[in-house]
């Protein structure tokens, strides 16, 4: 058992070595391949290793398509959010994360900034804003903080 966790384990870090995600087609074969090798005793290590493989390359697919689509690139929109996080301030100026309620199209989570901030929202609170979104970017410093991978991990499809 120890062994097959472990092949899943490789499985999964081994995408990581890739420089680009694997197209759905390949992802479905190495699905289907890791599938038939698991079901024979003397390959299921090797099925396993697939199918860790496949499975972490579906959700890395899921997570880049959560982004913030290209026609919404700094337009003001206006749509109702649901507070998702304490927010936290900072020399005046307030961030939170937020969630769509009415509208599919955007990212699941949404980090938004608000300067000159009067009232506070509250977790939980439903607000109708009016907001210009961007694609989650940030600054990369070798050896310090990655605000880009920090949003990745995070799940936050537009800033």
């Amino acid at each position: 058992m120890l062994l097959l966790f472990t092949c899943t384990l490789i499985g999964v870090f081994s995408l990581t070595f890739l420089r680009q995600l694997p197209t759905d087609v390949v992802l479905f074969v190495v699905l289907t391949g890791g599938l038939v090798f698991a079901l024979r005793p003397f390959s299921r290590p090797v099925g396993f290793l697939l199918l860790g493989f496949a499975l972490m390359g579906y959700a890395a697919s899921a997570q880049l398509a959560d982004k913030l689509d290209p026609e919404w690139l700094g337009r003001k929109i206006t749509f109702s959010v649901r507070i998702d996080n304490f927010p936290v301030q900072d020399n005046g100026n307030l961030s939170f994360l937020v969630r769509p309620v009415d509208r599919p199209e955007l990212p699941r989570i949404i980090r938004l900034s608000w300067y000159e901030v009067e009232v506070a929202p509250k977790i939980g609170e439903v607000w109708r804003l009016a907001v210009r979104l961007k694609r989650p970017r940030g600054l990369s410093n070798q050896g310090g903080f990655d605000f880009e991978a920090w949003l990745f991990r995070e799940r936050i499809g537009a800033t």
